[in-house]
């Protein structure tokens, strides 16, 4: 007869995932970007895979992960190389000294980043070239999501209000919500 199971707790998601990743090598029950979906919809101009066709002057915004990240030493400082993967995509980058001192805490930390740099189509492939890292936790925290619901009408049932209160509690998110 086997032994009875124990009760465990819960491993957390984020755990979850990068166990998944390192074993398999894949995300399998979901990806950290996941979490972050409305943040990647509102700041990100691009998915990872769609920056190396674009051919534009202005400032790109990627989401993604840091897969690989090297150092190299070039004739201006230390340069780091990045394999930064999305959802479905991925692409390389490359960050310069003049940059890398301002974001090279983040660099290593796992944690879903917003990129934001320039493409560059110099020599062969174009180059995604990253100014500025930001945690997209931060952006979430700085950026204030809100959900506001307005409901107008007079004589409306007191059970719409206790409804969309227990809805709410339901699930719960990150974000307040106003009732007005």
């Amino acid at each position: 007869e086997a032994p009875p199971l124990q009760e465990m707790e819960e491993i957390p998601r984020e755990e979850m995932l990068r166990g998944e990743k390192e074993l398999l090598g894949f995300y399998l029950t979901g990806h950290p970007l996941d979490e972050y979906r409305e943040e990647v919809r509102a700041y990100a101009t691009h998915s990872p895979g769609a920056v190396a066709g674009y051919k534009g002057a202005r400032p790109v915004s990627v989401a993604a992960l840091v897969d690989q990240l090297r150092f190299r030493d070039g004739k201006r400082g230390r340069i780091a190389f990045l394999t930064l993967s999305g959802v479905s995509d991925s692409c390389e980058a490359t960050v310069w000294p003049e940059s890398l001192e301002k974001c090279a805490a983040v660099l290593g930390s796992g944690k879903p980043l917003l990129f934001t740099g320039r493409v560059q189509n110099g020599r062969g492939e174009p180059r995604f070239c990253v100014e500025k890292a930001e945690p997209l936790e931060e952006i979430r925290k700085r950026s204030g999501l809100r959900l506001r619901f307005t409901v107008t009408g007079e004589g409306l049932p007191p059970e719409l209000f206790t409804g969309l209160v227990a809805l709410l509690g339901k699930h719960p998110g990150n974000a307040p919500v106003f009732v007005e």
